[in-house]
Order: C-alpha cells, then structure tokens, then sequence
C-alpha cells in the first residue's frame, strides 16, 4: 500500500498495465459465472452467522472472558478476509476480472486482504499461548490476560496487520488463474518479467513460522490433555476440554492455506489446487469459526444465537457454570446460577 501511496514512480515500474491498450486487456477476461456465485454465496453464509456470532462475544457474560476478547478481534480479521476472498473474488469472476482491468479495486483488496491474513495467523497464535496459559492455571502468567490487559494483546495483532497491509507486496486477483497471486501479469507468456521481484519473501517467512507455532501450540495442548488424563486428573473439566478443543480448531485451519501458500511461491501448481486454495483461504476465515466451532461445538455461542434470533426460545432454567477451575486432585467447585454457562475459565477474567 505505501508503494501507491508515497512511491508512484516505483509503483507504476511494477505494476503498469501499458503492455496492452484498454481494448486488448478487456478481451483477455474469463468470465466464471458459476464460480463468483459459489464465492458470492459462501461469503453471504459465513459472514451471515459470524456477524451474530461477534456481537454475543461483546455481550456481558462473553467480554469478561479474555479467550472471547481475542476471539473478537480475530473476528474482525476474518470478515475483512472475507470480504476479499469471498464477495470481491465473487463479484470479480463474474466479470472476469484481473489486475490490468480494475487495478486499484484489486490492489487496495489484495492489501486489506494479505493484511487480514497476518492479522488473522498473529491472532490464533496469541489465542494458542492464551488457552495453554488458563489450561494450566499458570498463576505468573494469567495477570497478563486478566480483565482490559486481555486489550493489550490487540496491539501486536493491529500493529502486524498494519504492517502486513501497508508494506508487504500484495496478492492480486486474476480470473484466468481463479486465484489471489503476487504476480500480477501471472499467466500472460507474452509479458516477460522477474517472478523473483514480485516474491513475497515476507508473507512466506510469516507463513513457516506460524506453522511452527502453531503445530507447537497445539501439539502442547494435545498432550497437556493426555497427560491429565492419564495422571488421573479429572479434574480437566469438559468446559475446559471444550475451549481447548475450539481453540485447536481455529488455528489449525489456517495452516492448511498457509502451507499452500508456501508451495506455490515456489512451485508451479495445476488449476484444480487453485481451487482448493482460495477455498481453504475461505474456509480458515468462515468456516471453521462461523459454522463448525462456533454454532456446533460451543454451546454457550449456540444457545445466545438462537435466543438472539428467535427471543421467544429464551429460558431461565437452572445450569450448572464452573466457577473456580482447579488442576489439583481436589475436586472443582460448582454452584448453581441462572445465567448460561460460558466455555471459559474464570481464571482467564
């Protein structure tokens, strides 16, 4: 984004379109009909349950837990890349579209969406050291996301998806290739250049290194949970199993993008693994979240939802909501309250 914004003349050195007058660019389009009302229909359906989803989040009995805190800015990432990879890549396969017909849309859509990208990897890391953090009580480090510290956190998710947006090269949408790709001539034999200048070295050093975190975040809680288990801890709670679970869940979908992402910098890749891509980029920010972990694995989210949609189903009857969380082999406390019961601990307050 900076290089529009403060660099016009390198810019215009990268990303010219004067290889071609108007009327030969336009007659390059592929039209894909079919495919932008897929992209169309998945982004209405994603951001149709994950926009409820968000405002339950922010409500009393969600916002003192700092897991949904971090779940709401990771919220916000996902929209904004849903917006990009689902309703702009819609609206640009139906009209057959790529960089040199609508340059600035699809520049300033490939920023906003690489940076809801590193938004989105720095968010399910910091979620991923957050829940190994509660799941073991770690009483030095707990202070740390306890009521508006848990704030604080959005700092390094911002700051990284403002550096992402602003000075990382962009992805940039081609019909012909059905994909978002650095290059943006990709496809066009005749238009010789440098794919090296066009790498984004950043975006893949990004990519590797959340993997790794991310594989470590999650393999650490996996066999934290074993270990409990095995150690006759049962003391693990199914609310805290339960969080754990979703936690896992929502990281590990963005690594299968990311990895894909890596191999393609380098390598060629035919038609059919486009496809699964730009599908697996959508899913990472809808589906995972909106649909799987949020309406069907947490029952507190799903029963909010229901009552925000139809206010008639609302019920008061008595639950049971863990209100101290203890790994010793002393039993947990419970007691009995009206109010829903939250698939958080009360140490992440």
């Amino acid at each position: 984004m900076e290089l529009l914004v403060f660099r016009p003349k390198e810019f215009q050195r990268w990303y010219n379109c004067s290889y071609y007058e108007i009327e030969e660019w336009n007659s390059h389009r592929i039209v894909r009909v079919g495919m932008g009302v897929v992209c169309l229909t998945i982004g209405m359906i994603y951001c149709a349950v994950y926009l409820p989803c968000m405002y339950i989040m922010t409500t009393k009995h969600f916002w003192k837990h700092s897991c949904y805190k971090l779940m709401f800015l990771l919220g916000i990432m996902d929209i904004l890349g849903l917006l990009v990879n689902t309703l702009s890549t819609g609206y640009l396969m139906i009209n057959g579209d790529y960089y040199c017909t609508k340059p600035a849309f699809i520049y300033i859509a490939g920023c906003i969406g690489l940076g809801a990208w590193g938004g989105q990897c720095m968010s399910c890391v910091i979620l991923g050291f957050n829940r190994c953090v509660e799941f073991w009580n770690t009483q030095s480090l707990l202070s740390i996301f306890r009521g508006k510290a848990a704030l604080l956190w959005y700092m390094p998710i911002i700051a990284y998806f403002i550096a992402y947006a602003c000075f990382s090269p962009p992805c940039l949408f081609s019909s012909m290739n059905m994909m978002w790709m650095q290059n943006p001539y990709y496809g066009f034999r005749s238009i010789k250049v440098d794919e090296g200048e066009y790498r984004n070295y950043f975006n893949a050093m990004n990519n590797i290194v959340m993997l790794v975190l991310l594989v470590f975040f999650n393999v650490f809680l996996i066999v934290s949970i074993r270990y409990r288990g095995q150690k006759g801890s049962s003391h693990v709670n199914e609310l805290q199993k339960q969080v754990t679970i979703q936690a896992v869940l929502l990281c590990t979908a963005i690594m299968m993008p990311a990895g894909l992402y890596v191999y393609m910098d380098y390598f060629d890749i035919p038609d059919w693994l486009k496809l699964v891509n730009l599908f697996a980029w959508q899913f990472s920010n809808g589906m995972r979240c909106a649909i799987f972990i949020y309406t069907f694995l947490n029952k507190s989210i799903r029963i909010a939802l229901f009552e925000l949609i139809a206010p008639w189903t609302k019920k008061t009857s008595s639950v049971i909501e863990l209100t101290h969380i203890t790994f010793s082999r002393q039993a947990p406390i419970f007691r009995r309250t009206k109010k829903a019961p939250i698939s958080c601990s009360k140490s992440s307050k």
